[in-house]
């Protein structure tokens, strides 16, 4: 609703009958204050007359919309609004005020109402300087009303109305003390954030990452972390942005770190919310000595050929696209979940050596869930998984899907 201010010095002239007339004159108001009465003395009181009930010292006051304000859909009505503020009705806690500031009734011209206090904020935001009689430039009133409504559907409701559509203001009206809205609703508290750990790595390598959610999308987090003895740990940078869905970006390359249990901080930088996660880096564990062997015995080994094939279609075998590798414990996706023994990267033909045997994931050379090579000659699965000792000494496995079907029975070696 477009309002123009219209705050000019009154000059009201009584006529008197059976007496001279007496003009009764008043101060022009300060940007947004209440009329005052002039210091000049006052004339003798006049008999009071009904035409003369405009200007009675006990006049209520009440609002009305201006000519211009229902030529632009005022319709006769006059907003009350939770807060002094009118044209920027925003969620809860994005105002000035920290107030769920928005419009709350409309008031029917005449509605009479109690005036409480005053503030001065802003004018509507469509509100332009106009001149006064003189020719002077006079800005929009900035002054709003706290009003209780005292008629009409809306009595005892409380609110601000903008000064220029309250008419019969209260001489004397003081200034709030505060916007004082006890009655509104807090702003509601930040979710905690989330922030996990995932994968696996040990100390030859592999790399951790992390799910989280509820940072403030945009915004600065920060990063610390501890070693397992407790000191602090000196990160290459211990910052980030938070992405738009508000997750984070915490990665942690794990080669070279002892083994042990490290604790993260992170701390989101808008708010000061703090979320901590530990994880733990495990060494590379050597396989058990075979219960059967003795000091004078050699160890007993078998040499592999690697078999990295899968099916494609009813009946042929080809390539798989990704290498095969060694990993530290007998799951599936290493690669992704970061439990690969790093470089032992394996194709077809490769010969490597078995000292052991244990079972593990199910793993599968063809496709679960596409009945298309269910007959192939070549499909197989099992949950075998030999222990390889590699070239450098290091101990990983493989599943035997991925050995040469010869060599998928176990080959009498020990248990790993």
């Amino acid at each position: 609703m477009r309002m123009n201010r219209r705050l000019t010095a009154i000059a009201a002239t009584v006529a008197l009958i059976g007496g001279t007339g007496t003009v009764l004159r008043f101060a022009s108001a300060a940007p947004g204050s209440p009329a005052e009465p002039s210091s000049a003395p006052a004339p003798a009181p006049a008999p009071a007359r009904a035409s003369d009930a405009g200007v009675s010292a006990a006049r209520t006051p009440y609002v009305h919309t201006r000519l211009e304000d229902d030529k632009n859909g005022a319709n006769g009505k006059v907003t009350l609004r939770s807060c002094p503020q009118a044209g920027a009705d925003k969620p809860l806690g994005q105002n000035p005020w920290s107030l769920d500031c928005m419009a709350l009734e409309g008031l029917d011209n005449g509605t009479t109402v109690t005036m409480q206090c005053w503030v001065s904020t802003t004018p509507p935001p469509d509100e332009e300087p106009r001149k006064d009689e003189q020719g002077n430039t006079v800005e929009p009133s900035a002054k709003w009303f706290k009003v209780t409504v005292t008629s009409g559907a809306a009595h005892g409701r409380e609110g601000w109305v903008w000064s220029d559509l309250v008419k019969d203001q209260t001489y004397g009206t003081s200034e709030c003390p505060s916007i004082g809205y006890e009655k509104d609703p807090p702003a509601p508290p930040p979710k905690p954030l989330v922030f996990d750990v995932t994968g696996t790595c040990t100390s030859q390598g592999g790399e951790l990452s992390n799910r989280s959610a509820e940072f403030t999308p945009g915004g600065q987090y920060a990063i610390s972390a501890t070693r397992p003895d407790g000191s602090l740990y000196p990160l290459d940078s211990d910052s980030g942005t938070v992405a738009a869905d508000g997750s984070v970006g915490w990665k942690w390359p794990c080669k070279g770190d002892p083994a042990g249990m490290y604790t993260t901080e992170l701390v989101d930088g808008s708010t000061g919310r703090t979320v901590e996660g530990s994880f733990t880096i495990k060494e590379v564990e050597a396989p058990p000595p075979s219960p059967t062997s003795s000091p004078s015995e050699a160890p007993v080994s078998r040499q592999l050929t690697v078999y990295n094939k899968v099916t494609n279609g009813p009946t042929q075998m080809r390539d798989d696209d990704h290498p095969a590798y060694l990993s530290t414990v007998t799951k599936n996706f290493c690669a992704d979940n970061g439990c690969a023994l790093p470089d032992t990267q394996l194709t077809t033909d490769d010969v490597i050596t078995a000292t052991c045997r244990t079972d593990g994931d199910r793993t599968t050379n063809g496709e679960d869930g596409n009945a298309r090579d269910d007959n192939n000659p070549g499909l197989d699965k099992t949950h075998l998984w030999y222990g390889i000792r590699w070239g450098d000494g290091r101990f990983g496995f493989i599943s035997a899907v991925w050995i040469d079907p010869g060599q998928r029975d176990g080959l009498d070696l020990p248990a790993c």
